[in-house]
């Protein structure tokens, strides 16, 4: 296994990406249990542009290795920035509060946290614009994904109370204006 990996780290290195997923995936018949290899694996499918079977290997490693780790920490972000390459913003934003927990001060998950705060933002204009096309039911999507992604503005909250009392859902709008208070 150890071989398999050395040989498929220096395949990866040389940016053989074919090569040194085949390696890699040799390894892990060897020994499923070494988490590493799995990250390296999850680099050469990010090369091949193969971001889900990426993100199988980096989440096999964020289920096994401990809490609370530095490495953890990269690879929640890792994990995070694929998310948002994917367009899935409301699991790159659970990835970056992962990382946050982690190290509050981290540059890099304040940016990526910046990034997704502003997306947030772009979703409660979204939700606007299907409220005046008379489209209540996707602005609620578009606030529900916005409040997943920043649960601290309470403007979105709001909006979406509002409009869960115009459609005469009461107890959902009951919910989300207790939020706020």
């Amino acid at each position: 296994s150890n071989l398999l990996s050395a040989q498929g780290l220096s395949r990866l290195k040389a940016r053989e990406f074919e090569d040194a997923l085949h390696l890699f995936s040799a390894a892990i018949q060897t020994d499923p249990s070494n988490i590493y290899v799995h990250v390296h694996r999850s680099l050469a499918y990010i090369g091949q542009g193969k971001i889900p079977e990426a993100l199988e290997g980096l989440q096999a490693y964020l289920d096994q290795e401990p809490e609370s780790t530095q490495s953890r920490l990269v690879i929640h972000i890792l994990v995070a920035r694929l998310h948002k390459q994917i367009k899935n913003p409301t699991k790159a934003a659970t990835h970056v509060q992962q990382a946050l927990k982690i190290q509050p001060s981290s540059e890099e998950a304040l940016k990526l946290y910046a990034q997704l705060k502003g997306r947030a933002g772009e979703l409660y204009t979204e939700a606007t614009d299907h409220l005046l096309k008379n489209e209540p039911n996707k602005a609620i999507d578009c606030l529900k994904h916005a409040i997943e992604l920043d649960p601290t503005d309470a403007r979105f909250l709001i909006r979406r109370g509002v409009i869960h009392r115009q459609l005469g859902s009461y107890n959902e709008a009951g919910l989300d204006l207790e939020k706020v208070l």
